[in-house]
């Protein structure tokens, strides 16, 4: 049975925080760079991770089909995407085309990879080891935005709350609070993904092909670059 689609305004009062380590920085900074500061002695380092104010989150089944009503008003495009997914499980269960190491299909992977030769919400950060990593993320903006209730499923962990100890009402927890839209009320959406001119241009680096094999043949170099970083981690 389908579920029935609604949509949350979200007020995410999210600090601007680094995507290297994770630290938080005032609501009103300024910061781009992360200063925070580890290691003993000679071998200590500023961490210099990019410092953002949106909430990145890796793909997952729910965030999915959030991206796919709110881009196209219905389930499509997830779908689609669940369609490549599926078609390499079955291949994996029946041996025909094994997955790496371990016979199994890493799920939120298989959908990073598919956003990520899409080219959609593409960030560029350095892992804790130094390297770079060029991956796809769920993006919800700083401040008010739209979800629908898939998107609810995965967020209400964010919601802000009231904690209480013992007999004692402490602090909140939490930046995000939800409120559910009535048929009729808008708000205004972000749309991250970016404009590609042509469809002989890489989604996700810019290079221009000459023809549709010559594509192909690059995205599959970004999967096959992706997958082994996924690997070694």
């Amino acid at each position: 049975m389908e579920v029935p689609i609604r949509f949350f305004k979200v007020n995410n009062d999210i600090k601007p925080h680094c995507l290297k380590c994770g630290k938080n920085y005032k609501a009103d900074s300024k910061v781009t760079t992360c200063s925070e500061m580890y290691g003993l002695g000679k071998k200590r380092r500023m961490c210099e991770g990019q410092v953002v104010n949106d909430l990145y989150l890796d793909w997952s089944v729910n965030l999915l089909k959030d991206y796919s009503v709110l881009q196209n008003g219905n389930l499509d495009f997830f779908e689609e995407c669940w369609n490549k997914i599926d078609e390499k499980i079955k291949k994996v269960k029946s041996g025909e085309n094994p997955d790496s190491f371990n016979n199994k299909i890493n799920i939120t992977r298989e959908m990073e990879i598919i956003m990520r030769l899409k080219g959609i919400n593409m960030i560029n950060i350095v892992g804790q080891g130094g390297e770079l990593i060029s991956k796809s993320v769920y993006i919800l903006p700083m401040g008010i935005s739209k979800i629908s209730n898939y998107g609810l499923e995965d967020l209400q962990r964010f919601e802000k709350v009231k904690v209480q100890t013992g007999d004692k009402e402490s602090d909140y927890v939490g930046y995000m609070t939800f409120t559910e839209m009535e048929d009729g009320d808008e708000i205004e959406t972000i749309d991250n993904t970016p404009e590609i001119d042509d469809d002989l241009t890489c989604k996700t680096c810019g290079f221009k092909a000459k023809t549709k094999i010559g594509l192909i043949t690059h995205l599959r170099s970004h999967e096959q670059k992706l997958i082994k970083a996924t690997e070694e981690k």
